[in-house]
């Protein structure tokens, strides 16, 4: 029909017990519906009013959307993601609940509800209610949303809702 698709090409050389190329074996695969799919959660991970993110059990950040970021007081997920190596140290006013949410974690698959005191860059702790899920080792964020206020200042902290800082997953 003359459409174009996004195809993934795999190529292997069969050789005989010399190493002499004898043939080539291959497979094409149409991916324009994954393609198609990878972007429109990425517009949704881009582009949601919460913190979503993924973490390594040692409090590494895989990934976190723009809205993470700047719920936390960064520029950028790219600079969340340098400058906060150790969510357990830098994330938490208390490091022993990482510790204790990661132990849930390990007992259940997935936690929800867990909260905690977390800590902004500009070092304002804010009160967290959390979900988190273990998925391939490392933790990813639940699809719940969960809010969490301002401890230290008589106002709220601005967040995707306005008077309410959402976010979801941990760190």
């Amino acid at each position: 029909d003359g459409s174009y698709a996004v195809v993934e090409d795999r190529a292997y050389i069969i050789r005989d017990a010399t190493g002499r190329q004898l043939r080539m074996l291959g497979a094409m695969q149409d991916i324009t519906a994954r393609q198609q799919a990878e972007e429109k959660f990425r517009t949704i991970f881009d582009n949601a009013a919460e913190g979503i993110y993924q973490t390594t059990p040692e409090g590494r950040f895989l990934l976190a959307n723009p809205a993470l970021a700047r719920i936390l007081g960064y520029d950028s997920p790219e600079q969340l993601m340098a400058e906060r190596t150790d969510i357990g140290r830098q994330g938490y006013a208390r490091p022993e609940r990482r510790e204790e949410y990661k132990r849930l974690i390990a007992e259940h698959g997935a936690v929800t509800g867990f909260e905690y005191e977390g800590v902004r860059k500009d070092g304002r702790v804010v009160a967290i209610a959390d979900e988190w899920l273990l998925s391939d080792g490392a933790y990813a964020a639940n699809s719940a949303q969960a809010s969490a206020l301002a401890i230290n200042s008589a106002n709220f902290l601005m967040g995707g809702f306005g008077n309410v800082l959402v976010l979801t997953g941990n760190f």
